[in-house]
């Protein structure tokens, strides 16, 4: 075995196909989704052959930072009327009933 010559391995074959899948997606797709595009055009390949492929060639998915979202709509905008207004001086049980702003809506 040791007087053998190492032989290069083989390139795999299913390698220029997601090379032009990356490439199509414009650098976006991860393994996952070129996995599922390659199996769309007839190309049967395994995630971890795609992931193995992708380390190979140097390539890497893009992908965004995650932002905020604005929320349209003020705070306060229930049609709740304000029975107390804030007049906390009450003496007598059951005068004053406090609950839930959402158990009301």
């Amino acid at each position: 075995m040791r007087s053998r010559a190492d032989r290069p391995a083989a390139p795999d074959p299913a390698a220029p196909a997601v090379v032009a899948a990356h490439a199509a997606s414009k650098g976006r797709y991860g393994s996952r989704k070129i996995k599922a595009s390659l199996e769309r055009s007839g190309v049967t390949v395994s995630r971890r052959r795609v992931c193995r492929i992708m380390r190979e060639n140097g390539l890497v998915s893009a992908y965004g930072r995650k932002r905020f979202k604005v929320h349209p709509g003020a705070v306060n905008e229930a049609d709740v009327p304000n029975v107390v207004a804030r007049g906390f001086g009450g003496r007598a049980p059951r005068t004053h009933i406090c609950s839930d702003l959402l158990a009301l809506i």
